[in-house]
């Protein structure tokens, strides 16, 4: 489909696997190639994915990179074992990293300083460590060690490496982040004798410039809080190791919590300040459990963390920034009831994935949130070839069995299950997105919930109707700063869906609400004791990106985050690349999930640097979109992304 809505502004949708004649190339300078360019036919663009040229590869990986999933893994299962052996799981090797503490604390699209990673902890008597940015070709670069300490009794070396801010711009490209994903992919620390592609992976926060702030209360030296998180300091609390031990002393974080703020709460989420970087990424801590048939024991630990109510039914642990995504934070609040099935015992399936003792197995039809082997984005349905991959449509749901769990679905109302004898077919050791259309192997079993009532008993005990967390950031040294209340205040706000809209993000994972179907809504206030409420509104699901929240270009205005179909829409804006000055060509591109269309629209760059880029989204272009900006000067040849921000929803 070719639109051809003004000099400036040329609109097309193709595929985006076609090649690099197809994707963003330059359009050519004179007519005739502009003319060549307009007449491209879509059979033509699929004809050359045969014979495809240099340039077209390295777009196919800036695309790949772009729409990279990484799966979340979830330490419920550790934790359990933990708790009910009391014994440690792994014994974390020297070289291990442990934690850092980023600076700026929160990124920018437009950071124009370098990047730190401060007190980079490494267990043992580590003299350097190895480490890849997260670029085309970065070089594996050497770190030496600034020092050794002691943590919880044993040794560590310390490492301060910093970056210029010309590293951030390369990783930036082809990196996705935004509203629903406030994380950018830095790299991986590397351990001795550990390949890249094996190593420790690095996070870092960022947020859009738009990021409301929060109204903060200080209470004392060592505790704030906001309308919808609460900071408190103390310096002990992560002296374990999170590998070996989960060393995280939540009950005391717990204790000291109740001592400003209400025990009116079902849940307690503990953010670390200093990202640790483990193996998993949160995990969810049953406190007390009246629920039978679900396959938990009844307890009730809870005046253990100072919930004197008795209120308090379970806290987790997210020692990193994965606390801000709609799919890992519903996640744990799930693990209150489940997956603990044992479908071994049930179907006589061998389990494999990610946990299998507390995660969803490989099954159809339906998604799950809670999964061992696929990622909340892929679910297994029937064709006529077989049984297949699909994408999951929004929102994602929690399984029917999760459903029933929670109380929410009745028993007559739980479909039978087909579950796969090949449970590793995919990653025997981890959960996975398969690509969409790809078919399942191996026999298959099935199971009803009747078989499980047979086994559990049937569920019996508290029903949910709203789900009440508080969540709770511990630093180590001293009070966050203004920009960090800001970004664990909003983010946690966000996770509660005030509007119940169902807060889409670009891979299809809403809310908690939504993942319910409607049935238990997320509150995230914070109550103290005795000082006031803080009570502030956000925008949550419409909020504009900043004017240069894309790095490189400065638009003139914020960058909407939702458009309506048949609206004429302007770009306008000023090229700031520091690397050309002969920029004469842009591209504006929304590449919808998972990838399967994008919407291409050009502009010309003058020799003041400004351009205009314009179209019009047709009813066919209803979607959520990944948008990125290309830049081009002549004889570019293919380029990538200057950056990419998601969720861009047209409507």
């Amino acid at each position: 489909m070719l639109k051809n809505t003004s000099k400036t502004g040329l609109f097309r949708l193709w595929p985006s696997n076609v090649n690099d004649d197809c994707l963003p190339t330059k359009r050519g300078t004179d007519p005739a190639m502009r003319r060549v360019i307009v007449s491209f036919t879509l059979a033509a663009c699929v004809a050359s994915l045969f014979a495809p040229s240099a340039g077209a590869q390295r777009l196919v990986t800036a695309i790949s990179k772009a729409n990279r999933t990484y799966s979340f893994s979830c330490g419920t299962d550790g934790d359990r074992t933990r708790q009910l052996f009391g014994r440690r799981l792994t014994a974390a090797a020297p070289g291990t990293p442990i934690s850092f503490r980023q600076d700026p604390a929160v990124l920018t699209g437009d950071w124009s300083f370098g990047v730190g990673l401060r007190d980079f902890i490494v267990l043992g008597d580590v003299q350097t460590l190895r480490f890849q940015l997260d670029y085309e070709n970065a070089e594996i670069e050497t770190w030496t060690r600034t020092g050794t300490r002691e943590v919880g009794g044993r040794l560590v070396s310390v490492f301060n490496p910093t970056w210029p801010v010309s590293a951030l711009a390369k990783v930036l490209r082809n990196s996705r982040w935004g509203w629903d994903q406030p994380r950018l992919y830095w790299g991986e620390a590397l351990a001795e004798g550990v390949e890249p592609g094996r190593g420790a992976n690095i996070w870092l926060r960022i947020a859009p410039d738009t990021l409301p702030a929060a109204r903060v209360v200080r209470v004392r030296d060592d505790l704030q809080y906001s309308g919808n998180v609460v900071n408190i300091v103390m310096p002990s609390f992560a002296d374990g190791f999170p590998e070996d031990d989960f060393g995280f002393d939540l009950k005391s974080a717990a204790q000291r919590f109740y001592r400003d703020f209400e025990d009116s709460y079902d849940n307690l989420a503990m953010v670390t300040q200093d990202t640790f970087v483990t193996s998993y990424g949160a995990f969810h801590r049953n406190v007390r459990n009246q629920v039978r048939g679900v396959g938990l024991d009844p307890r009730d630990d809870s005046a253990l963390y100072g919930s004197a109510s008795g209120r308090l039914q379970g806290v987790e642990l997210y020692p990193s920034s994965y606390f801000t995504q709609h799919q890992s934070s519903s996640h744990e609040v799930a693990h209150q009831w489940g997956d603990y099935i044992n479908w071994t015992r049930l179907t006589g399936i061998s389990r494999s994935g990610w946990q299998p003792s507390s995660h969803d197995p490989l099954w159809a039809e339906g998604e799950t949130l809670v999964g061992g082997v696929l990622n909340a984005t892929r679910r297994v349905i029937r064709s006529e070839e077989g049984w297949r991959i699909e994408v999951t449509p929004g929102p994602a749901l929690f399984h029917p069995y999760t459903l029933y769990a929670m109380g929410l679905l009745a028993k007559e109302n739980v479909p039978e299950i087909t579950l796969f004898e090949e449970q590793g077919q995919f990653n025997p050791t981890s959960t996975a997105t398969p690509a969409p259309g790809r078919l399942l192997t191996g026999g298959t079993r099935t199971a009803t919930v009747y078989n499980v009532i047979g086994m559990l008993g049937e569920r019996s005990g508290p029903v949910p109707t709203d789900w009440s967390r508080a969540t709770i950031v511990v630093s180590r040294d001293g009070l966050l700063s203004q920009r960090e209340m800001d970004y664990w205040n909003y983010f946690a706000y966000r996770l509660s869906d005030p509007r119940r809209s169902g807060v889409l993000g670009y891979e299809h994972v809403g809310s908690f609400q939504a993942s319910t179907g409607g049935r238990v809504e997320l509150e995230t206030d914070i109550r103290p004791l005795t000082d006031g409420r803080v009570d502030q509104v956000f925008d949550v699901d419409s909020l504009a990106f900043a004017n240069r929240d894309i790095r490189d270009v400065i638009f003139d205005e914020r960058i909407p985050m939702r458009y309506r179909v048949g609206d004429r829409i302007r770009w306008s804006g000023r090229v700031s690349a520091p690397d050309r000055s002969d920029i004469d060509e842009i591209l504006i591109r929304f590449t919808r999930y998972p990838g399967d269309a994008a919407i291409r629209m050009w502009g010309d760059v003058d020799s003041r640097s400004s351009f205009v880029v314009e179209t019009t989204f047709e009813p066919e272009h209803r979607g959520i979109y990944l948008m990125e900006v290309f830049l081009f000067w002549p004889g570019s040849g293919a380029q990538y992304s200057r950056a990419g921000i998601t969720p861009i929803v047209v409507e």
